[in-house]
């Protein structure tokens, strides 16, 4: 979407992570939820939420400042790279569902 109507979805988005998601995300427990909209350790505050899940998966979304979209950072761990990289790709799969 573009203009106002990719602006509201957008904010729609943001707004819905920022109030829908507490405990838990893609069946996992949310150990911290970092707001940086209200301001996060010192850092200016900014349009951010990440989300840190209990296998130390990082979910982070921002709105682009440049197009009419959200870009979502993952960061996933595992005990090899072939299994970081699936886990990688199932967690992105799973988030697109999940926000769909």
């Amino acid at each position: 979407k573009k203009g106002k109507d990719g602006v509201e979805a957008i904010s729609k988005i943001m707004s819905n992570l920022r109030a829908n998601v507490s405990n838990s995300l893609l069946g996992k427990e949310v150990v911290s939820k970092r707001d940086f909209s209200l301001g996060y350790e010192g850092l200016p505050k900014s349009d951010v939420i990440q989300f840190v899940l209990e296998d130390n998966t990082y979910i982070t979304a921002r709105p682009s400042g440049t197009e009419p979209k959200i870009k979502y950072y993952f960061c996933v761990v595992g005990k090899t790279e072939i299994e970081a990289n699936e886990k990688l790709m199932k967690t992105m799969e799973d988030f697109q569902a999940f926000i769909d």
